[in-house]
C-alpha cells in the first residue's frame, strides 16, 4: 500500500488502528454532509453509507424469510403440524431460528453443519426421517 504521508514510498499500516464508528456516529457523520454545498462526498462517507446499506439489506433478507414462514404457518389449520425447510446461509438461518425460538416455537432446529473446510463439497444431507416428507404427517 502506498504511504499517504510519503508519496511513492511503501507505508506501514496498523490494521488494529482502523475503526468503524457506531451506527449513531455514522448517521451523524452522514447527516452532516450537505450536497447543496456543491462538494462531492468523501471516500469515507461513501464507505459508511455502503456499510449501513449492506447491514440493512442483510437483515431485510432475514425479515423476508421470517414473514414467509409466518405466512405459511398462518395459512395452516389450527393445531396442524407444519414443517418448513429453509435453505440459506448459516447466518440467515440462525437469525430466523433465533426469532422463532423467541416466539415460543419448540421444535426449531438446523439440519446440516455450520463449519465447512474451504474445499469441502456442500451437498445437503437430510436425516433419514426427512427423506420422505409424507411420513412426517
Amino acid at each position: 500500500m502506498q504511504s499517504e504521508s510519503t508519496p511513492g514510498k511503501k507505508g506501514r499500516y496498523y490494521l488494529r488502528d482502523i475503526t468503524i464508528p457506531s451506527i449513531s456516529e455514522a448517521f451523524k457523520e452522514l447527516s452532516a454532509f450537505d450536497p447543496e454545498k456543491g462538494q462531492a462526498s468523501s471516500r469515507r462517507l461513501r464507505v459508511l453509507a455502503k456499510i449501513i446499506i449492506d447491514v440493512f439489506q442483510v437483515r431485510l433478507v432475514d425479515l423476508a424469510m421470517i414473514l414467509s414462514v409466518a405466512s405459511i404457518i398462518g395459512a395452516a389449520e389450527p393445531n396442524e403440524k407444519v414443517s418448513v425447510v429453509i435453505y440459506a446461509g448459516a447466518d440467515h438461518t440462525r437469525s430466523v431460528e433465533e426469532f422463532f425460538c423467541q416466539q415460543g416455537f419448540k421444535e426449531v432446529g438446523m439440519v446440516g453443519k455450520e463449519e465447512w473446510e474451504e474445499d469441502e463439497p456442500r451437498p445437503l444431507e437430510l436425516p433419514d426421517y426427512l427423506h420422505d416428507l409424507n411420513v412426517l404427517f
